[in-house]
């Protein structure tokens, strides 16, 4: 399985974008709360988790659009 690149406080940043709260992140991909906040810690997480996650069918192509935004600042600060 392919590892992720995107960081911790990228993770983070778009769970919050779209009004996801951990424990909805973690029921998606069927780990623990506790688990998906070691990821929002800096966990090496697998990008299928993200994929399903954050799928695109759930939203529109703006929104993904404005979340890139947030993940491209995040790397900034990082």
């Amino acid at each position: 399985m392919k590892k992720s690149n995107m960081t911790g406080k990228q993770i983070k940043s778009l769970r919050n974008y779209f009004g996801l709260t951990q424990k909805q992140c973690a029921e998606r991909i069927e780990v623990g709360t506790r688990m998906w906040q070691k990821y929002e810690e800096g966990a090496p997480i697998k990008q299928l988790y993200l994929d399903c996650v954050f799928r695109p069918e759930n939203h529109s192509y703006e929104t993904i659009v404005k979340a890139l935004g947030i993940i491209e600042h995040a790397e900034i600060k990082a």
